[in-house]
């Protein structure tokens, strides 16, 4: 499909890193605060032990939240390039989401933070299988994504916000739990809320206990 003139534009601003940041601070700084108070509850944020794996990290800016050893991967070159240059102390890479390689079941804890709206559910999937695969036996990736309001009256400026998003698989409720029936018994966790103007999923998805001896 052919991309429209207002679509191209609004696409190649944010490829800019200083676009998505501003775009962020404006529109996401309710949203974002929230997602910070969730991780910090679940001991994701404050623990110097875990390593901890950044799916879709963007620019980086939300490495500061972690006080454990850090990678972050995105498919964009300039937002990685832009997050080394600015946190040398953190690891950042470039990768495809569904296809990355770094060394399995190494990483105690993963986030992802509004990745998922730019992924079709296939590609989703097989995401959350290849983040599984680089996790711990029987420990979290930790999801949040963008959601649609069921209608338009329910949260009219938020509706616009979601339609307005460069991410061409923005979810309904509805769209976003039959999506998760795929993923399976995996997903321990699922919670809708909204933050400012905008709805937001938050669910959590478990790795296997892969060495259990059976009968435990």
């Amino acid at each position: 499909m052919k991309e429209s003139l207002f679509a191209f534009v609004r696409n190649s601003l944010l490829r800019a890193p200083w676009v998505y940041r501003t775009t962020q601070a404006v529109l996401a700084t309710p949203i974002v605060r929230r997602f910070n108070q969730i991780l910090a509850s679940k001991g994701v944020t404050q623990d110097v032990s875990l390593n901890v794996l950044d799916v879709g990290c963007g620019p980086g800016d939300y490495s500061a939240w972690y006080m454990g050893r850090y990678t972050g991967l995105d498919l964009s070159k300039e937002y990685i390039h832009e997050a080394s240059q600015k946190m040398p102390d953190r690891t950042f890479v470039v990768a495809d989401a569904t296809t990355f390689e770094l060394t399995p079941r190494s990483f105690d804890v993963a986030v992802s933070i509004g990745l998922y709206h730019h992924l079709s559910d296939d590609m989703t999937v097989r995401s959350i299988e290849r983040v599984l695969s680089h996790l711990k036996d029987d420990r979290d990736f930790h999801v949040f994504d963008a959601v649609l309001p069921r209608r338009f009256w329910v949260n009219p400026a938020g509706f616009v916000l979601r339609k307005m998003d460069r991410g061409q698989f923005v979810r309904t409720r509805e769209q976003y739990v039959q999506l998760l029936e795929r993923v399976g018994p995996s997903v321990i966790q699922t919670e809708f809320g909204r933050g400012g103007l905008l709805d937001f999923i938050y669910y959590v998805v478990r790795s296997p206990k892969r060495n259990a001896s059976p009968g435990n």
